[in-house]
């Protein structure tokens, strides 16, 4: 079927602004053309447990941006909002258990223009099963969850200086106790 005029021009860019320090895949799975979580598959209720986990643990001013990725089976504006709804779902659901909403900076589908794996051509899917293809569209299906502030980063770097001052001051003390135990050994001395 014809592409709308200017379809292309809502799809986010392939790349995005800034260096995220980390970036990690989570295999949540959703319902064919749904937001409604797929728990049939066991890893979904896993992977949201470990993303809970991660985020309640997470120090305040920690930052995420959840991503939606999608095959490129079907068509792209409904794989653009299928990635659209799904990243939003699960920002829901992790504010629904106790996340505070100011550690989800926000969620974004980019739809199947960043796939992680490249997808059969159709000359290619003539020679293979339907569950090899299956397997390579499943890696492009994904959520993606990006640190744009790691707390955890800061928060060792203010350990960290917080060692150093402490340090520095048993340091400070331990120089002052040896002078004045050099001042006392020569009183003593002199007093001998």
């Amino acid at each position: 079927p014809p592409k709308p005029a200017g379809w292309q021009t809502c799809m986010p860019p392939a790349h995005r602004p800034g260096e995220p320090r980390e970036k990690f895949s989570k295999d949540i799975r959703f319902k064919l053309n749904t937001d409604e979580f797929d728990f049939s598959f066991p890893q979904t209720q896993a992977n949201l447990d470990q993303l809970l986990d991660y985020m309640q643990s997470a120090p305040d001013g920690h930052e995420i941006v959840i991503e939606g990725h999608a095959s490129g089976e079907g068509p792209p504006e409904r794989n653009k909002v299928l990635s659209d709804i799904r990243p939003k779902k699960i920002k829901e659901w992790l504010v629904q258990k106790g996340v505070p909403p100011n550690k989800i900076r926000g969620t974004v589908g980019y739809g199947s223009s960043v796939p992680k794996v490249k997808e059969p051509t159709p000359e290619e899917m003539a020679s293979m099963s339907p569950e090899e293809i299956e397997k390579i569209r499943a890696q492009n299906r994904r959520i993606e969850i990006y640190v744009l502030k790691d707390a955890y980063e800061k928060r060792a770097a203010d350990e960290k200086q917080q060692y150093l001052e402490e340090k520095a001051r048993w340091e400070e003390e331990k120089a002052q106790a040896d002078e004045t135990n050099k001042q006392l050994q020569a009183d003593d001395a002199k007093g001998s």
